[in-house]
């Protein structure tokens, strides 16, 4: 593919909450930018919040975003409901209650 050429392509991910989304997009090394119903990040690449769809290039796959956006939802359970977390390997955690 030319250095000048982007694909990009469309998805629908299903509705998601946009804060573990901008965390997990950051985790992955992208800076989200939250914009009305959009959250954009990387060249051309975008989520919309209303309808669930995402815009992504060749960099990452939706199955990266979505355990990216599963680890963060985990998190941030743990820490709603002050949870003990400790991370035993990638994606994989243990919660224990106080």
């Amino acid at each position: 593919m030319p250095c000048d050429q982007i694909r990009v392509s469309k998805v629908n991910i299903g509705k998601l909450n946009p804060e573990p989304l901008i965390a997990a997009l950051t985790t992955l090394g992208l800076t989200p930018i939250h914009s009305g119903n959009m959250i954009r990040f990387g060249r051309g690449e975008s989520y919309d919040i209303a309808t669930g769809t995402m815009k992504i290039g060749v960099r990452y796959s939706t199955n990266e975003i979505k355990q990216a956006y599963s680890a963060e939802v985990v998190k941030s359970q743990a820490k709603k409901f002050g949870w003990k977390l400790t991370e035993d390997g990638p994606n994989q955690y243990t919660a224990i209650r106080r």
